[in-house]
């Protein structure tokens, strides 16, 4: 190739180089929601790296912008920045901050360790061996050091930034993750997780599972920052099946809450939902009786809570969902006795403690009606016979684990005289693509078996069989698909066997 050809190449890939957008900044005017003091945020985000492109910063940035300047909040907001764009920034904000002032500091990226200290990489950081980091990457310290010499009461620093090394394939650093910060007086300092540990940058979703989680609890007016991140801790440990578990470090000597005041909505104590839990369920109880079914899952909830083991709900209660949740299906029925029937099940959570679970359900067309799911593994009909829908919130589901025999609570066996017999196992993991987004499900399947019973009289039903496969998705907070599909039957079967339930929308309080 002649030479100039070579120049020519060379200069359109550094023209194209610096054609690519980085240091977008911006700054977003705080909303008046008369919070009082002055509030001022630093948010930035890096995703277009030059080694280890993520998806997900970028929106996490802009997500937590808008989050923020809502709560009163001034934000610069920088995109893709370069070493000198955060050092900038940083300085800039810095030296705005007052003493009477809330400063917060917000950064979703690539970051490592290396020596006890931790380094923000920004997206043209060119790093060949471990002792180049600290000469190529933000220090966490530069930013305590400016908050530090503002003298303002309250700081707060949240790191969605304990990604994987994105120089794994040049060199691997002494450490994981990012190191234990202790925090100066007046500061919180929130981690995406645990010190030496690495954060997911999202599987699904606009957003990290981080940012995601505390972009919902963020914006709960009244509620205490302590508890914001711990709830968005038991969020993303539920999420992640415990592989994720966020982590903070506090010296705040006074209150804090991103938005002032209390809920709009009337709070309900935990024991006023544990008496409409109970009210429901002795209902539930009497019903099921009248048809000869006595299960596990019909008895009160003082009951429930001394079978099932402290620590195992202490642990899946991030995953239980809140008064007023709600999820839209799309029922399909392609070969209903009636003829080929499609509708929309509605379900809106009443109540939840971590026993039990109340909630409304309607499916097109009927009158709306409702159930307490308990924990533990049954089939239950509900306008649909169906697997215990909330099984992610109350059980540990590891691939390859057998869920053994399942309850059976349906009264069309019992109604029949029909003897069903249901087992169960969970498949594994699965990324599901549905109407309502993109999920990480844990995948379950059950075997029901029917035969008549000896004095039943009815020469309709027959032997027969089903599978059902029910995807559980922990960021939905209940399942998100369903099917049931006919596999034998030699005379009619006592539960309408083919349909799917396919979840089109939902909402988390």
């Amino acid at each position: 190739m002649p030479r100039y050809a070579v120049l020519l190449a060379l200069m359109l890939t550094a023209i194209g180089a610096a054609a690519q957008p980085r240091d977008r900044a911006a700054t977003l005017p705080a909303n008046k929601v008369g919070v009082g003091e002055s509030r001022s945020a630093l948010v930035i985000g890096n995703s277009a790296y030059s080694h280890g492109a993520l998806r997900n910063p970028i929106n996490d940035a802009r997500a937590m912008a808008k989050a923020l300047t809502a709560a009163g909040f001034e934000v610069r907001l920088l995109e893709d920045a370069t070493l000198v764009g955060m050092q900038r920034a940083v300085r800039q904000w810095g030296n705005a901050l007052t003493k009477g002032s809330v400063g917060l500091f917000y950064y979703a990226g690539h970051g490592m360790q290396v020596k006890g200290r931790n380094y923000l990489v920004p997206v043209n950081a060119e790093i060949e061996v471990e002792d180049e980091v600290e000469f190529n990457s933000l220090d966490v310290n530069q930013v305590l050091a400016k908050m530090d010499s503002a003298k303002n009461p309250l700081n707060i620093i949240i790191l969605d930034a304990c990604r994987n090394n994105p120089f794994a394939r040049s060199f691997r650093v002494s450490a994981t993750g990012l190191a234990q910060m202790d925090a100066p007086t007046g500061s919180f300092i929130a981690f995406a997780t645990a010190p030496g540990s690495t954060a997911a940058d999202g599987a699904s979703g606009e957003n990290g599972i981080y940012t995601h989680h505390l972009l919902r609890e963020l914006p709960v007016a009244g509620t205490p920052i302590e508890q914001v991140f711990k709830r968005v801790r038991n969020s993303v440990i539920a999420d992640t099946r415990g592989q994720q578990v966020p982590w903070e470090s506090s010296s705040l000597r006074g209150e804090f809450a991103f938005v002032p005041g209390s809920s709009s909505a009337p709070t309900v104590t935990v024991a006023e939902m544990e008496r409409v839990i109970q009210a429901a369920l002795e209902k539930q109880r009497t019903m099921l009786e009248a048809q000869g079914i006595k299960a596990a899952a019909s008895k009160p909830a003082t009951q429930l809570a001394s079978a099932a083991p402290l620590e195992a709900a202490a642990a899946m209660r991030g995953s239980l969902p809140s008064k007023g949740d709600t999820w839209t299906y799309k029922l399909t029925e392609p070969k209903r006795r009636s003829g080929p029937k499609q509708r929309s099940f509605n379900v809106k959570v009443e109540a939840a403690s971590p026993w039990a679970i109340l909630e409304q359900f309607t499916i097109e067309g009927e009158p709306p009606d409702g159930w307490v799911h308990a924990p533990g593994a049954y089939l239950v009909s509900t306008g649909v016979s169906i697997l215990s829908p909330y099984l992610v919130a109350f059980q540990d589901l590891s691939p390859g684990r057998s869920l053994g025999r399942i309850e059976v609570l349906d009264p069309a066996c019992t109604r029949l005289h029909v003897f069903c017999n249901v087992e169960g196992s969970v498949v594994g993991r699965e990324t599901l693509n549905l109407p309502s987004g993109r999920f990480d499900t844990i995948k379950v399947t059950a075997q029901q078996t029917w035969q008549p019973g000896t004095s039943s009289g009815f020469g309709s039903i027959g032997i027969g069989a089903r599978e059902i496969t029910v995807w559980y998705a922990p960021s939905a907070k209940r399942a998100v698909k369903i099917t049931s599909r006919l596999l034998v039957a030699n005379r009619g079967a006592p539960v309408e066997s083919d349909f799917d339930l396919e979840l089109v929308d939902y909402e988390l309080k």
